[in-house]
Order: structure tokens, then sequence, then C-alpha cells
């Protein structure tokens, strides 16, 4: 039993800093771009030296268009449409950095160690996390502060000022998905989490168990994070272009934790993490409760220019074909009318004139016989 209880104080200190990453490593050529594979053997692998929380996978595409993995120092990332970081092995597999890129969602990266009751900070560094699955963290270990991210982060305390409780010798991670969140070192917390979501991004795994969830699925977490103001949110997008490359990209779903969430019921202009795009945000605050799924079907712009100058051509043409059509009746039915009053108008004042000129014939002294020849 105390053997049990010794392992059960040291395991986690074991796991924990016994923590190293394995990436994929290459530079250059259509095998390391979008013709990656990891069935290839166009690459190697390289891994991180252990107790290092602070290194990263990556996919940085370059000005001229070559594609370069590798494993770097997390505090250099900057997610942009160029630019992917993870912190899982081998997750720099994806054939180039996933869009709509997010480009605003910042970490502090670095460690203080508790001296007199003050965090002395060791290096204090920013990053820029690519995925919506992932969170800020601080994870307090041995005395030391460690500020990163995390992939399906599993809060152990609460962000509650107004409740001071000392931290334990076990590791303690907060977790949060807001801006530099993890600023603050651990000091007025309370044990647990706050709020549980399920998290998963189709813009690296696919729409597949993310737009109809599958709970089930590798790809879909059941994260916790320590933040009160935080809520479950459900992201869908339609699909566009990437303003910065140019390139199309499909419709892609999110479930992740959005801060002074916004519910949204109609499609319209959404932003979210530093990425712009038509879609829909759906906001819920009890455990796990961004199951929904939201069916927006996909909208062709049926009042575009283009569809609208067409419209108009037909419209126009129709007019003029109605025009024509009108205009032969208006002119058929005048000349039957032509045809069939017009002689009868014509006829009856030459046949009056001849009458009258027989009966004016008739009335002169020529046609009858003199007053001397009458019989007597």
């Amino acid at each position: 039993m105390v053997l049990l209880i010794i392992l059960y104080l040291i395991l986690p200190h074991a796991i924990y800093m016994s923590h190293s990453l394995v990436c994929y490593s290459c530079s250059g050529g259509h095998t390391c771009g979008t013709l990656f594979s990891p069935n290839s053997t166009h690459y190697k692998k390289v891994t991180s030296k252990e107790n290092d929380p602070f290194s990263s996978c990556s996919i940085t595409v370059t000005p001229e268009g070559l594609t370069i993995r590798d494993l770097v120092p997390s505090h250099t990332c900057r997610s942009s449409s160029y630019q992917f970081c993870c912190n899982e092995n081998l997750c720099n597999s994806l054939p180039s950095p996933p869009l709509p890129a997010l480009t605003s969602r910042k970490c502090a990266i670095g460690k203080c160690t508790m001296s007199d009751g003050i965090c002395v900070d060791d290096f204090d560094y920013v990053t820029v996390l690519s995925s919506a699955t992932e969170s800020c963290s601080i994870t307090y270990n041995k005395g030391v502060h460690y500020k990163s991210y995390i992939n399906n982060c599993q809060a152990t305390v609460k962000d509650v000022s107004h409740h001071i409780n000392h931290l334990t010798s076990k590791p303690s991670i907060f977790c949060c998905n807001t801006p530099e969140c993890n600023q603050e070192i651990l000091t007025t917390v309370i044990k647990d989490s706050s709020l549980q979501c399920y998290t998963c991004d189709s813009r690296i795994t696919g729409l597949k168990d993310c737009m109809i969830l599958n709970e089930s699925s590798p790809h879909v977490y059941k994260t916790k994070t320590s933040s009160l103001s935080e809520a479950c949110a459900t992201i869908i997008g339609r699909e566009g272009q990437d303003a910065a490359t140019g390139k199309k990209y499909p419709m892609f779903v999110i479930r992740t934790f959005i801060s002074k969430c916004v519910t949204s019921k109609q499609l319209g202009k959404m932003s979210y993490g530093g990425a712009t795009f038509e879609g829909r945000i759906e906001c819920c605050t009890s455990h796990f409760c961004n199951t929904r799924t939201l069916n927006i079907t996909k909208r062709h712009r049926i009042f575009s220019k283009k569809m609208l100058m067409i419209i108009g051509m037909i419209i126009g043409t129709l007019a003029v074909l109605a025009g024509i059509v009108i205009g032969g009746i208006h002119l058929m039915n005048k000349k039957k009318n032509k045809d069939k009053y017009g002689s009868c108008a014509t006829k009856e004042p030459i046949e009056l004139s001849e009458l009258s000129k027989h009966k004016s014939q008739r009335s002169t002294a020529d046609t009858y016989p003199e007053a001397s020849a009458a019989p007597s």
C-alpha cells in the first residue's frame, strides 16, 4: 500500500518531466510539401530534449514557396497562412498550413521559479496557436511555473481570485483560451476545472467526426478550462478564399471554448482566433453541451454581379420579344378591322352620289313634256 501511494505521488512528476516531442523533418521538394506522406522515405524524425516543454513541430512555407518541416522552439511559432505549429508527436504531417489561419490566439511561453514568494522569470516569450483544440496553460511543478500551451488541456484548478488554496506537491494545470491568458502565476486558485467541452478542428483532421460529433473519435477531445468567462462553442464556416495566399478552403467545423461567447442565429460575417469568415457560432454553458450539428446548406450567390447581368439580359430579350409579338397582334387586328368595315365606308358615298345624280336628272325640265304638248 505504501508503495502504491509513493507511485501515485511520483508518477505525475515522472510523466511530466520526461516530456519529449517527435516531429517530421524535411526541406523543399514536392515530397516535403503538398505531396508529403508519412509513408515516404524523404524525411527524418527529430526528437526534442527531455524535460523540454517549449518545443513544437512546425510546417513553414517560405516566400519562395518551399515547405520546411521541423522541430522548432515554441516561441518562434507564428500561426498564419504560411506557418502551422503543434505539440503532439508527428503532428506536422498536414500537406500545408490549414486555412483559414488562426492568427491571434497568443499564449505566453516561458517559466519562472518561486523565490521567497516571488516568481522570477527565467525567460518570457509569446507564441501564436494554430489549432482550436489547444489552450494556453500554466503547469506548476516543484516550485516552477511553466507557461506554454497544451492540446486537449486538462485543467486541475479554477481561476477564482477570491479563494486561495495552497498548491500541493502534485503538478497543477491551469488552462485558458483568451490571448495571453496564462501570464499570471498560480497563487489564487481552487482545485477542479471550471467547464468541460468537446473540442475538435476539422481544418486539421477533416469534417468526419467533428461535423456530426463522434465522441469516441481520437480527434474529438473532452477538454477542460479554468476560466469562468468561457463557454463551449460550435463554429461552422462556409467555404471561402484565403486573403493572404488566394487559396480556396472548404467548409469547416470547430468545437472549442470562447470567452464571452455570443450565439449568432443566422449566417453572417464571423471572427474567431483572428480568422474572418462567413458562418455561424453557437454557445452554451453546461458541461459537454456543444454537441449539436448545425446544418447549414451551401448557399450560392444568386444575386452576384455576373448573375444579375445574365438575368438582366434575359429579361431585356423577353421584353423585346413580347413587344414584337404584341405589336404584330395589334397590326393584324387593325388589318382585319379594315378589311371588314373599310369597303362599306367607301361604297356608300358612291351610291348616294349616284342616287342624288339620278334624282336631279329626273327633276329637271328636260325630263317632263312641255305643257303645250299635253292633251287637251
